[in-house]
């Protein structure tokens, strides 16, 4: 009895020392892996904030340049109404003198 009890403890510790000397490696592994795999995550993240924040920069890039171009159409408008109001105004002094002449 007290024979195969210590048969059984001395396989029990034979497997520790085997599990001993192949399970740090592994865990090694397998945490170096996982720390890999993170950083890599985390890398693949970043690029993606990036991209997002170039297609934003752009598109904020473009809204201004439309606003710009809303802007000179506008003052193109009011140029235009100047331009109206002002041959509006000699055409009507014109009349004046021919009538002022008759």
């Amino acid at each position: 009895m007290l024979g195969s009890a210590a048969a059984a403890a001395a396989a029990a510790k034979g497997r520790q020392t085997n599990e001993g000397r192949q399970g740090p490696k592994s865990k090694e592994t397998a945490a170096a892996r996982k720390t890999e795999n993170t950083y890599t995550h985390t890398q693949q993240q970043q690029q993606q904030q990036q991209q997002l924040q170039r297609q934003q920069q752009e598109q904020q890039q473009q809204q201004e340049q439309q606003q710009q171009q809303q802007q000179q159409q506008q003052q193109q408008q009011e140029q235009q109404q100047q331009q109206e109001k002002d041959w509006q105004r000699q055409e009507q002094q014109q009349q004046q003198q021919q009538q002022q002449e008759e």
